[in-house]
């Protein structure tokens, strides 16, 4: 789908079309919810959870501080009575579960979309995910944690608050709490930031059309894609619409 767009009549265009892309952004479940953001710059390219991403990343997108940094964790054991280890690993997560809190840290669970981990579901998340360890008689759960992120954060400290609430959760039994995984970012509802990322292409594009002159349009082309998004940096997310910028001669 392509949008030509010329100077006098950008904002009419913008606006129409803006009516039609915000219903087809509240389809887009994923993109409603909170959802990880593990790619690097260096790896754009390798494609995220909404479809393969284009050749290179667009000149234009809307750059915010990620929700929440996160790290992979871990609680295994290694009791040799199945049952004993595996009420062991529950009780473990638990304390952790209930420690949390005083650490201003959440648990969490999910590959692509994050879900809340809690009180009300560990358990039957755990029956449902636990898996060996590699060794005989051993058992683990991998999960989340989570902490909120703003422009003000420092990831160093970030990363110590993690380490040192590890730390904290009190043992269960052989099981053994494991937190040190890589640290990576989270984006609560990349879809709501639609109309911030097509604000910055209309800007761009506006700005463009009033400098190549009267002779000349425009061309928008994939518009209508939904929002994706990337790691930039530290603790920010850049999110972008797949669109490509043509610029073509009046007929």
């Amino acid at each position: 789908m392509a949008y030509i767009i010329k100077l006098l009549t950008f904002s009419f265009v913008f606006s129409i079309g803006l009516l039609g892309w915000s219903h087809l952004a509240q389809a887009q479940d994923e993109g409603m919810r909170e959802i990880l953001v593990d790619q690097k710059r260096a790896s754009f390219g390798n494609g995220n959870i909404r479809g393969p991403q284009p050749e290179a990343l667009p000149a234009i997108g809307h750059l915010i501080t990620a929700d929440f940094a996160v790290r992979s964790a871990s609680i295994v054991g290694d009791t040799r009575d199945r049952r004993t280890r595996l009420k062991e690993i529950d009780d473990m997560v638990e304390n952790a579960i209930k420690l949390a809190p005083s650490y201003g840290i959440q648990l969490s669970f999910g590959d692509k979309v994050v879900e809340d981990l809690n009180l009300r579901n560990f358990r039957g998340y755990t029956a449902a995910n636990m898996l060996g360890a590699g060794r005989a008689d051993t058992s683990q759960i991998k999960f989340l944690i989570k902490v909120p992120l703003d422009a003000q954060s420092d990831m160093k400290e970030i990363e110590k608050k993690m380490n040192d609430f590890v730390k904290k959760v009190k043992p269960v039994g052989r099981a053994e709490f494991l937190g040190k995984g890589d640290i990576t970012l989270s984006v609560v509802a990349p879809d709501q930031y639609r109309g911030d990322v097509i604000g910055a292409i209309a800007k761009d594009a506006s700005e463009v059309a009033s400098r190549i002159g009267a002779d000349y349009a425009v061309q928008l082309d994939g518009m209508q894609e939904r929002v994706e998004w990337i790691r930039w940096g530290g603790k920010q997310v850049m999110l972008y619409i797949p669109y490509k910028m043509r610029v073509l001669p009046k007929g």
